[in-house]
């Protein structure tokens, strides 16, 4: 897998750079844990305290060069990308599909009327929404490329501490 090799995170070297994302990641967990604490039964807790877990066992691996202790977090990481790109495409079709529902009401209605009393007009409606989903398809972009980055910088340091601490057998077996 080339291409999730990366040799840095801006400018600093791996080991640094996983440091930085492995304590960025607890910070925003620790913030969306004490969020979600009101309700430790729901599913954002659990995804929460898995998050906070996967954080730590990738420091840890880190730490003691545990490769295992660190494809946890790896794991988990690839996994929310996955996620969050099936959510845009489900909330991008609900938008869409939305929009087809609203113009059917609309062609049965004749009209939409505002709490004024002005007609407004369908076609501008349809406008701000495709520019509103087209804002946010341009955000939600953004924040993959910059979760698969951080994804590769993860990988690339796996992969350097697996081939750095894989040593080879040379002792003969006295049997």
């Amino acid at each position: 897998m080339s291409l999730l090799t990366v040799s840095s995170l801006c400018g600093f070297d791996l080991k640094t750079g996983g440091i930085f994302l492995g304590i960025f990641e607890l910070f925003t967990t620790l913030v969306w844990l004490l969020k979600d604490i009101r309700d430790p039964i729901s599913i954002d807790y659990a995804i929460d305290v898995l998050s906070l877990l996967t954080t730590i066992s990738w420091l840890y691996g880190i730490q003691q060069q545990n490769t295992k202790a660190m494809l946890f977090n790896i794991i988990w990481s690839a996994t929310n990308c996955i996620f969050f790109v099936v959510v845009l495409i489900f909330a991008s079709l609900g938008v869409i599909f939305l929009k087809d529902i609203h113009a059917a009401l609309i062609r049965r209605a004749d009209f939409l009327s505002s709490p004024y009393g002005d007609n407004i007009d369908q076609d501008k409606l349809y406008e701000i929404m495709d520019l509103t989903i087209a804002t946010i398809w341009m955000i939600a972009l953004l924040i993959f490329v910059i979760q698969w980055y951080f994804l590769a910088v993860k990988y690339s340091l796996y992969k350097l501490t697996k081939k750095n601490n894989f040593k080879p057998i040379t002792d003969k077996c006295p049997i």
